[in-house]
């Protein structure tokens, strides 16, 4: 049986490496390579015979990662018609899948993860029925059922998710979903219901000193809430015409102060408005005031991080904070240094001081891991483009992110009119760079050949790094490259992580290079956030000379330990 390290390994020697070439690419687990191909070589010889011809005919999608399309595919689509039209006559899933001769759990997966289409095919067939005039019946649970999807339903409104609602009920998780696909409209009646409970809960207490009580936990059923809401065009806090600080920032500061903004910016004020309104309440502008940033201060800072069991960064306090002060002075009076302000507020504006920003060490990503996930690109399979391999997609975009310190954004926003060829240049506009300045970036000769090898004149395309999956599934499949590669986890990078390891080898040689190459207008943003001092300092040291009594008593140390 063979293994993910042999199947790489065969990849490689496929696309025209040795076998000791192969095994070195593999690092530390190219030892097993060798080891398989000596102790199995039939096994060896057919899996370099699959390799081969999986290479003649072009790159295979991986089953496992394949990205899961943005529609069904036709086959699934009708599936889920004609399921649609017997459960609107009357049938659960499991009757329906028995008549399909389809395995329930097949059809369950199938309408879960086509939801949205389900519900929508769902609502046609009834529709039919009741256009020639024929009541869609409703499966009458028995009073057993009934009460667990009540309990199950109040269970998934606090927050809970499928399996610990069944660790809580002490029912199996496919029970759950059972009750919720084979009852759907009992289940949407009863969690509605929940879910007013929980929405008149959080109105009363938002604001009030009772969110003191659990954060985390008041956070975590507000989020819910608000989801819901908004799934149900209903807000959970309803507009008044006072002005507040939600309804000040959409109706004045985005047109005012982000008309060019990109819609990171814009969704970062967004999510700190969002988390304001589900602590406070969202009140007017005029009742906000430095008592009441210090409450949400206060609760902010003992809510959970992203990744549980931690809990939430300082800076990320600081970010809200520092968005929320903005907000708040452009909604004040106006004056010599905010002569753009909405005069809202007549009096002085409430202030709260952020907490101190925590500078992290920025990364520097070792050179050998670097040429590691270079080599093991030829393992990659996506992205899927007409003319262009993907181990050519991928090393033309590390070699690209690295040598032109390009943002993410810029690097997948970039167009092949920007890349001037003849005189090694990129010319970038203002509009799609942070700095809104327009920036010339030098290319190499090492990123000129790798740009060429990727540019197929039969093939029109306009993006340099065209990426036809959502942006969560490049992190999936980079740390899936990086994998390959045998990175530990521990060490994987992102694309942001090459900006920084150029700038601080750019730094070393010349600060003013490394600034103008990453487009800052400060040599201290670069230095502060972009530059390793750490590593710099150490080769500097490692360099600098010693007395010579220093290096007599290092050589005499080594012949005794010899």
């Amino acid at each position: 049986m063979t293994t993910p390290i042999v199947q790489a390994g065969a990849a490689l020697v496929a696309n025209g490496l040795t076998l000791t070439a192969a095994a070195e690419a593999l690092g530390t687990a190219g030892k097993e390579l060798i080891e398989f191909q000596q102790t199995d070589p039939t096994g060896w010889a057919s899996e370099l015979h699959q390799a081969r011809k999986r290479s003649a005919n072009g790159p295979q999608p991986n089953q496992s990662k394949k990205p899961i399309p943005s529609t069904p595919l036709e086959q699934a689509l009708q599936t889920i018609k004609r399921t649609a039209a017997l459960v609107a006559a009357g049938d659960t899933i499991k009757a329906a899948a028995e008549k399909l001769d389809i395995e329930s759990k097949k059809l369950y997966r199938l309408t879960e993860r086509w939801k949205t289409d389900w519900k929508s095919e769902l609502e046609v067939a009834r529709a039919q029925l009741r256009a020639i005039g024929c009541e869609t019946p409703v499966a009458a649970p028995c009073k057993r059922i009934r009460n667990g999807i009540r309990k199950a339903t109040a269970l998934a409104a606090a927050g809970l998710d499928h399996p610990e609602i069944a660790a809580a009920l002490n029912v199996p998780a496919t029970t759950i979903h059972s009750w919720q696909t084979d009852y759907h409209e009992l289940w949407n009646l009863e969690y509605d219901r929940a879910m007013e409970a929980v929405l008149l809960l959080i109105r009363s207490q938002a604001g009030t000193n009772q969110v003191f009580n659990d954060p985390a936990d008041y956070i975590r059923r507000a989020r819910l809430c608000e989801r819901w809401a908004r799934n149900n065009d209903r807000e959970i806090f309803p507009q008044t015409e006072v002005t507040t600080l939600s309804s000040f920032f959409e109706t004045h500061y985005i047109s005012m102060r982000l008309g060019d903004a990109s819609k990171e910016t814009i969704k970062t004020y967004r999510d700190t408005i969002k988390l304001w309104c589900l602590v406070t309440g969202n009140p007017p502008l005029k009742e906000i005031n430095t008592a009441l940033l210090g409450t949400f201060k206060s609760i902010v800072q003992k809510l959970p991080g992203l990744k549980k069991g931690t809990a939430i960064s300082v800076n990320t306090v600081r970010k809200h904070l520092r968005n929320l002060q903005v907000l708040l002075d452009k909604a004040g009076p106006p004056g010599f240094k905010n002569r753009d302000a909405a005069g809202i507020i007549p009096g002085p504006v409430a202030w709260i001081k952020p907490p101190r920003a925590e500078e992290k060490t920025p990364r520097f990503v070792q050179h050998e891991h670097i040429s590691d996930v270079y080599k093991a690109a030829v393992c990659m399979d996506q992205p899927r483009i007409e003319g262009v391999k993907p181990p050519s997609w991928w090393r033309t975009l590390i070699v690209t992110a690295f040598n032109t310190q390009l943002r993410r954004r810029s690097l997948f926003e970039l167009l092949w009119d920007e890349v001037d060829f003849e005189n090694h240049i990129l010319d970038l506009p203002p509009k799609r760079l942070k700095s809104r300045r327009r920036q010339i970036v030098h290319l190499n000769e090492v990123t000129i050949a790798h740009l060429k090898k990727i540019r197929i004149f039969r093939v029109p395309r306009e993006l340099v790094f065209p990426w036809p999956y959502a942006q969560g599934w490049f992190d999936k499949c980079f740390h899936r490259l990086q994998a390959e590669a045998g990175i530990p986890r521990r060490d994987y990078f992102g694309l942001h992580d090459l900006r920084r390891t150029a700038a601080t080898i750019l730094w070393e040689d010349s600060p003013q290079a490394a600034q103008y190459a990453l487009g800052h207008s400060s040599m201290n943003t670069t230095r502060d956030f972009y530059v390793n001092g750490q590593s710099i300092v150490a080769r500097a040291l490692d360099a600098l000379p010693q007395p010579r009594a220093f290096a007599a008593k290092l050589s005499s140390s080594k012949r005794q330990s010899g």
